[in-house]
């Protein structure tokens, strides 16, 4: 999870975004792996959005960070437990509405952040917190 938050954070989200394509190159190394060898390519979205302007929407950088934590579990999951290619690859329409979740969910609970620091921000010490104006709903 704490590469996810360096990769929301957008500062380094270019570096932290070759974890994901090692994860694929160790996912393809293993027998189970190889043989759902589609299903890690999901982890090729946080490299898209680091890579494109795409980092600069709320959206796209959550969807990319999400992908990168889902890179790391699920390689460390084949490596501890397996599971068949057959249930991997029956994860993949699963991964999607869960990973779109995720990224919803990331995106509303940061503008609500956001929005709540905009309204307390006058009663906290000057450069006490930084807030992302583009994001707060007043």
């Amino acid at each position: 999870m704490a590469l996810a938050v360096i990769y929301f954070s957008r500062k380094n989200n270019k570096f932290v975004s070759i974890i994901p394509i090692i994860c694929i190159i160790l996912f393809w190394l293993h027998p189970i792996g190889r043989a759902a060898w589609i299903y890690p390519l999901y982890w090729l979205i946080p490299a898209a959005v680091a890579f494109t302007r795409l980092n600069k929407h709320l959206f796209f950088n959550s969807l990319g960070s999400t992908f990168c934590a889902h890179a790391i579990g699920s390689t460390l999951w084949l490596y501890s437990f397996g599971m068949t290619p057959q249930v991997w690859l029956m994860l993949i329409p699963i991964v999607a509405v869960e990973r779109i979740s995720f990224a919803v969910g990331i995106s509303v609970s940061y503008v609500v952040l956001n929005t709540a620091l905009c309204k307390i921000e006058a009663l906290l010490p000057k450069n006490f917190v930084q807030v992302d104006k583009n994001y707060c709903v007043v």
